[in-house]
């Protein structure tokens, strides 16, 4: 879609996850879709095909969401960004925030609107069971990537580093700017 400052395909896949009432379901994002059915229509959205929402259940919309985050052929939160954010988590001052200006704009507002919808799921915790934390859990591993550490350690280390940003994001960052998109992006 033109002038979108977000890829279509994230705003059409939390649009449906909402739409169906995700944030009202105790779990969601934590029970698996249809592996082979996500990877199908994964592949045909590939090819620049729509989606068929009617044949997929919340839980494949849910894992389909997760799995585009994933693919992005760069991460959300950019690898080389991650030694200032080992560095903020080993200060202990969880002050994430600032190290998001230095992250290329399109990555920053995507990333706003994925963490200003999980801010959404998260708003009724008491209901779905899926609080800041839990969200980063299934998340961050796709979000914030450490790629290149084979030291099982080191990417356990990692893991925690990214759940500990990522909710804070959910905790903290305004997304107010971007989610919901504003009018003035959507189709007439």
């Amino acid at each position: 879609m033109p002038g979108l400052p977000i890829p279509y395909t994230m705003h059409l896949l939390t649009q449906e996850i909402i739409r169906r009432k995700g944030d009202d379901v105790e779990g969601v994002f934590r029970l698996p879709g249809d592996l082979k059915l996500v990877n199908t229509i994964a592949g045909q959205m590939n090819m620049g095909k729509k989606p068929d929402f009617n044949s997929m259940t919340l839980n494949d919309v849910c894992s389909l969401l997760k799995k585009w985050v994933g693919k992005l052929s760069e991460p959300m939160f950019p690898i080389d960004q991650l030694g200032p954010l080992q560095n903020v988590y080993k200060s202990g001052t969880g002050e994430y925030l600032p190290l998001l200006s230095a992250i290329p704009r399109a990555n920053k507002v995507t990333l706003m609107y994925l963490i200003g919808f999980l801010q959404v799921i998260a708003r009724k915790k008491e209901i779905n069971k899926m609080d800041a934390n839990n969200l980063a859990i299934c998340f961050s591993p796709n979000i914030v990537k450490a790629i290149g550490y084979k030291d099982p350690t080191q990417a356990a280390n990692f893991m925690k580093i990214g759940i500990e940003f990522v909710r804070t994001l959910i905790e903290k960052w305004d997304t107010s700017r971007i989610y919901p998109l504003p009018s003035q992006f959507l189709p007439m």
